[in-house]
C-alpha cells in the first residue's frame, strides 16, 4: 500500500497540490478552479470570515504541525498514525475526508507508516474515523486527475446548482441566487 500512497503523493508534488485542493475538487469543479487560478471570492465573504473565526476559537491548533510545509492538519496524534480534522458540522464531510486523507498521504510517505484520520464534528460532537486504504487512495487518484485538468485549462467549468451552493462564497459569482 506504501507504493501506491508514494505514487500518489510523488504525483501530487509534481502538481503542487494542497488539501484544500482536494476539499473544494470534493464539491464542486468550478469552485476548485476558482480556488486553483486564484479568482475565489472567499476573501470578500462573511460566511468564510465567522466560519474562520468560529474554528479558530473552537481549538487551538497542534503545535505539532508546525514545520509541516504543505500540510496544516488540524492536529495530529503521532502515536496512532492519525491526521485530526475539527469541522463544525457534517455537511460536505466526504469533502473534508478527502482533505485529511491528502494529509495522510503525505505523512504515510514521510514516516513510512501508514495513517488514518479521523473527522470530529463539533455540532454532533462526534468523530468520523477513516483508513487510508485502496478504495479511499483511487478516489483521491480521481480527483488529482480532475486537479490537473482544471489547473491546465483556462475554461471555467460548469457549475451546476448544488446544496453547497447555498453556502458558497462563489455563489454570487457563478450567479447563484441564493
Amino acid at each position: 500500500m506504501l507504493v501506491a500512497v508514494q505514487a500518489f503523493c510523488d504525483r501530487c508534488d509534481l502538481l503542487n497540490v494542497n488539501g484544500l485542493d482536494f476539499q473544494h475538487a470534493a464539491i464542486c469543479a468550478r469552485r476548485c478552479w476558482l480556488h486553483l487560478h486564484r479568482a475565489s471570492m472567499n476573501e470578500w465573504s462573511e460566511h468564510i470570515r465567522l466560519g474562520s473565526i468560529r474554528h479558530g476559537d473552537s481549538h487551538q491548533r497542534d503545535q505539532s504541525t508546525t514545520g509541516l510545509l504543505g500540510l496544516s492538519p488540524d492536529r495530529l496524534d503521532w502515536d496512532r498514525h492519525v491526521v485530526i480534522e475539527e469541522k463544525p458540522s457534517a455537511s460536505h464531510l466526504f469533502a473534508a475526508e478527502d482533505q485529511a486523507l491528502f494529509y495522510a498521504a503525505m505523512l504515510s510517505v514521510a514516516t513510512g507508516s501508514l495513517w488514518g484520520i479521523s473527522i470530529y464534528v463539533s455540532s454532533k460532537r462526534r468523530y468520523f474515523e477513516y483508513a487510508l486504504d485502496q478504495p479511499r487512495l483511487d478516489r483521491l487518484n480521481k480527483s488529482l486527475d480532475l486537479i490537473g485538468f482544471l489547473k491546465l485549462t483556462n475554461s471555467v467549468p460548469a457549475g451546476p446548482v448544488i446544496a453547497a451552493c447555498a453556502g458558497c462564497s462563489n455563489a454570487e459569482f457563478c450567479g447563484i441566487d441564493r
